[in-house]
């Protein structure tokens, strides 16, 4: 088992916190704010996501060998991984062969706290990941990676306040990560070309009156642009990967 620990030493600009986004004005009603609010606890957790993505298909270095840089990220995460590497017959391998190792299977645990202040407002979220991932397309001279997947969160406090108020949910969801295709070299291609990823959310609103619970589901389709389209229950947004963000198509 790998270990790897992040802590991030510098204060980043706001414009890379998810609470930097701004949305229109307006003032949607409680279910709309949800959503958007479900929107980008989802935007946080697919920047991680793709920054896994990104490190473990062997960006600067092997998918065996890869070890993180500091992310543009202003929290404390601990991040732990088992890794099981198959050749083109679904035999298991001892070690990562750069050319005869097809798929490699992840499983990752993600533990810590990040708290963000942007320009409009704040977020605190607590996370607790596990991500059961199949990385494919290694065999030979590559030049292109599929991820393929499924995945859990657990209960995490999530408090988020902005010129809106404060509000404050218990979050848990589940994860399909469907044919993410990543291109190569990943600097001239550094956004997902195709694929999906699924999570169904589940959401406790703590209130002073008591616990109301929603349930949500999330789409998020990879077109190969850093603005692609995140569904919360058919309502579209577009969701800024570079941002980590969620904003809300306004007509």
């Amino acid at each position: 088992m790998t270990t790897i620990r992040r802590r991030i030493l510098a204060v980043l600009p706001a414009l890379l916190f998810a609470v930097a986004c701004s949305d229109s004005p307006g003032s949607p009603d409680a279910d709309q704010q949800l959503n958007l609010d479900v929107a980008n606890y989802v935007a946080d957790m697919t920047s991680d996501d793709l920054y896994m993505f990104d490190l473990y298909s062997g960006m600067t270095a092997s998918p065996a060998l890869a070890s993180p840089p500091h992310p543009p990220r202003f929290f404390d995460l601990t991040i732990t991984r088992d890794v099981t590497f198959y050749d083109e017959f679904g035999a298991e391998q001892a070690a990562y062969d750069p050319l005869l190792t097809a798929e490699i299977n992840f499983l990752f645990h993600m533990e810590g706290s990040h708290s963000r202040t942007g320009e409009m407002g704040s977020i605190d979220v607590a996370v607790n990941r596990d991500r059961d991932m199949w990385l494919s397309g290694l065999l030979g001279e590559e030049t292109e990676r599929l991820w393929n997947g499924t995945g859990s969160s657990a209960v995490s406090r999530s408090r988020i306040s902005d010129e809106k108020g404060d509000r404050q949910y218990d979050m848990s969801s589940s994860t399909v990560v469907e044919n993410v295709l990543i291109q190569l070299p990943r600097f001239e291609n550094p956004w997902p070309v195709s694929g999906t990823i699924t999570r169904q959310v589940h959401v406790e609103i703590v209130t002073d009156e008591g616990t109301v619970v929603e349930d949500r589901t999330v789409v998020i389709t990879f077109d190969g642009d850093q603005f692609v389209t995140i569904t919360v229950n058919g309502e579209e947004f577009e969701l800024d990967l570079a941002q980590r963000c969620a904003r809300r198509h306004h007509k």
